[in-house]
């Protein structure tokens, strides 16, 4: 048997916002355009993709919308 010891720092960001992918964006408020796609500020009532990843970028390089 092989055992290798390892240090592993892992991150975690709390602060992190969830965003969705719409296609409607008369329904939502925070409603940012990024990339050719509108997302919003997650919701449990929205069946969407759920974007964790890049969400600093578009709500940052974004264009707000409402």
């Amino acid at each position: 048997s092989y055992e290798n010891d390892m240090d592993v720092k892992i991150h975690f960001n709390i602060d992190c916002l969830f965003l969705c992918e719409i296609d409607d964006v008369i329904n939502y408020d925070n409603v940012y355009y990024y990339k050719d796609k509108y997302y919003t500020l997650y919701d449990d009532k929205i069946d969407s993709y759920i974007i964790y990843k890049n969400t600093d970028d578009i709500i940052n390089n974004g264009v707000k919308i409402r």
